[in-house]
């Protein structure tokens, strides 16, 4: 906390972090005494402005696919951040979904992808591979990602010892635990959006798991919906049925702040089991398994190997570490919000680049000073 004094109605503050938002509050002091404080204001200082490359520079415009997810979006404010004030790149962000962004980094439309996910994406990804234009540099995260629509507080694991599995749901004193309004008595699962492809896939696996005369599966109305009725359960300690997704700042802030969560056994993965899963209408399914557990990959365009190779370099020696992984999205977190802007994940990016030290053993030497330069 800062004070400063001002006898007219304008002060410039100094000494601020730049690109960091800081509450403000003012108040006005007389010969009669001093106001009330106002309500806080915020700010965002500025970004120091990038480097601008010299008069018949080569380098390339490097071109980041942007996926809409925090952990994805922290990743490339990272990246991003190291490649223009470290190695002195213009970087640009690619929008799209999954998928999408995936087609077009096969095209050349993206020429850096930081986090093409798989096994979810394998067989666009083995086609775009069998090109033989995308260089795979390895997995951007150390540890693997994980969703499932049957985690619960680990408060709730705690309190109920003998619920471990999604088989043990079946028992009425764990149904009931789930119970809520519109479930009819059965435990209500609080599964993706309607328009996501884990709702198909968690309704099949209800069923397969022969589970519908106990399970009823709640749609959240959207992925902010989602997000806020998992954290206002958290909160208030509810038990919670539901689905969700590491890394993601949500899971960062239940393992931080609220003790985590577990995830119900179930049987393993296999691909002809989760195949049959998604290619299967409902009522027709047979059998159910669990979700896969997922690496992030990092791949570049194969010119990059000649135009960029410093770059190529730098992405081929990144891989955070999960702690390194939860620090990024707890400090998204602070926003309290699952959508924030790029600015904020500049932000965030900024604040860890200050205040780690893992990411500077992915670069040359020299290169930490000059990012540190620009984010003090």
């Amino acid at each position: 906390m800062t004070d400063a004094e001002q006898a007219g109605t304008q002060l410039e503050l100094g000494g601020l972090w730049p690109g960091s938002t800081y509450d403000v509050q003012v108040r006005a002091v007389n010969a009669g005494g001093s106001s009330d404080w106002s309500d806080s204001g915020a700010g965002q200082t500025f970004f120091p402005p990038t480097p601008t490359p010299a008069e018949g520079s080569t380098k390339p415009e490097l071109l980041l696919a942007a996926i809409d997810d925090d952990a994805a979006s922290l990743q490339n404010a990272v990246a991003r951040t190291i490649l223009e004030y470290g190695y002195g790149y213009q970087t640009e962000a690619v929008s799209g979904e999954g998928l999408q962004l995936l087609w077009k980094f096969g095209r050349g439309e993206a020429n850096v992808h930081m986090t093409v996910q798989l096994p979810g994406y394998q067989v666009a990804w083995k086609e775009i591979v069998d090109e033989g234009r995308v260089s795979v540099l390895g997995p951007g995260v150390a540890a693997p990602a994980i969703q499932s629509a049957f985690f619960i507080p680990q408060y709730t694991a705690d309190a109920n010892p003998g619920l471990r599995a999604v088989e043990d749901l079946r028992r009425p004193e764990f149904q009931r635990l789930f119970t809520r309004p519109g479930t009819g008595g059965k435990a209500g699962l609080l599964t993706c959006v309607s328009w996501w492809e884990c709702s198909r896939i968690n309704e099949r696996q209800v069923h397969g798991y022969g589970l519908e005369e106990v399970i009823q599966l709640v749609a959240p109305s959207s992925p902010e919906a989602l997000y806020d009725e998992i954290r206002l359960a958290f909160e208030n300690r509810e038990d919670i049925l539901f689905f969700y997704w590491w890394p993601s700042g949500l899971a960062a802030t239940l393992e931080t702040r609220f003790g985590g969560f577990y995830r119900l056994a179930e049987p393993p993965f296999t691909q002809s089991c989760f195949e049959h899963l998604a290619g299967t209408l409902t009522p027709e399914v047979t059998h159910a398994c669990g979700y896969p557990d997922s690496e992030s990959l990092i791949a570049v365009r194969k010119e990059l190997e000649q135009s960029a190779p410093e770059v190529v370099a730098f992405l081929d020696t990144w891989q955070l570490d999960a702690p390194g992984m939860n620090a990024l999205l707890a400090l998204k977190e602070r926003f309290q919000s699952r959508e924030v802007s790029e600015r904020e994940y500049r932000e965030v990016a900024f604040h860890w680049l200050r205040t780690s030290d893992e990411w500077k053993a992915w670069v040359t030497e020299g290169i930490a000073e000059e990012v540190l330069a620009a984010v003090r």
